[in-house]
């Protein structure tokens, strides 16, 4: 028969899975990007003023890195801080006229898993490597949580890599590890996806095993009808749990987030927060 800690267990991943998919990843995405940026930036200044970080004019460079076209030299009238829009084109001022600088050029390139990508499609790139290897994962090896022996225990691991895999974000805090990050997402959500197969497939096995459907399972004087009826009720009762749990446990990790931003220091800096978020829900995995 099923353990009441199995059923709990089965509650706290609904709980997990939410603040991972309503809290962490979004911020997890924005972290991603804002790190490419830093060495997009970095590069810049190093191309075209020869400037490196901690050299006099190197934050000024900064300033200038969405105000210069590189097609065209010019400067843009539309300037706006970096992180405050994604936009891609704005109105730029020579002397002979105006144009609309594109910023998808070389200025904003960096290296991403072999290829040079615009900094601010890292973490789209990231989705798209993921869904593939999702693909092919499935086709390949779904059966195996879909229909195997050890649903659970594939269950449990295919959790706690992606529960290690998220606390393991908190260590990347460095702009140079936008790769690492990206690559580590890709692992992580693979790994959920797997998992989130096992999670269906298992439910069935847990509500067989429950001690109100296997002693009812055990007596002769129930019809199958009353047997099917009362199975199903306990089916639908775990399930809906489970939601509420996992309804519950997001709004609870985002309110989590909003605490440490508006009352505790890391309020002050974003890339802690999101890196403090991510171990904390790692750690609920």
């Amino acid at each position: 028969p099923a353990k009441k800690r199995e059923i709990r267990g089965w509650y706290a991943y609904d709980a997990a899975g939410a603040s991972f998919f309503y809290g962490t990843i979004d911020l997890l995405s924005i972290l991603v990007v804002d790190q490419a940026g830093v060495v997009a930036k970095t590069n810049w200044c190093d191309k075209e003023y020869n400037l490196t970080e901690g050299d006099p004019g190197f934050d000024e460079c900064f300033e200038k890195f969405w105000a210069e076209d590189f097609e065209n030299k010019g400067f843009c009238s539309g300037l706006k801080a970096f992180g405050e829009s994604l936009g891609t084109y704005t109105e730029c001022k020579a002397e002979n006229g105006t144009w609309i600088a594109d910023f998808d050029k070389e200025a904003t390139l960096v290296r991403f898993m072999g290829f040079e990508v615009a900094h601010v499609a890292v973490y789209a790139q990231s989705v798209t490597i993921m869904l593939i290897l999702q693909l092919i994962t499935l086709l390949l090896f779904g059966s195996i949580n879909d229909f195997g022996f050890y649903r659970k225990k594939n269950f449990v691991i295919c959790n706690t890599i992606a529960g290690v895999g998220i606390s393991v974000l908190f260590w990347g805090s460095s702009p140079e590890d936008y790769t690492f990050n990206c690559a580590m997402l890709i692992v992580i959500q693979v790994f959920l996806n797997f998992s989130g197969v096992a999670y269906n497939s298992w439910l069935p096995l847990l509500v067989r095993a429950t001690p109100k459907v296997d002693e009812a399972i055990m007596d002769k004087s129930l019809s199958l009808d009353e047997k099917f009826l009362l199975k199903e009720k306990v089916f639908s009762n775990i399930s809906t749990w489970g939601s509420v749990f996992g309804f519950v446990g997001g709004w609870v990790y985002l309110t989590f987030l909003f605490v440490l931003a508006l009352a505790t220091p890391l309020g002050n800096n974003d890339s802690l927060l999101t890196r403090v978020g991510s171990l904390c829900c790692g750690m609920f995995f």
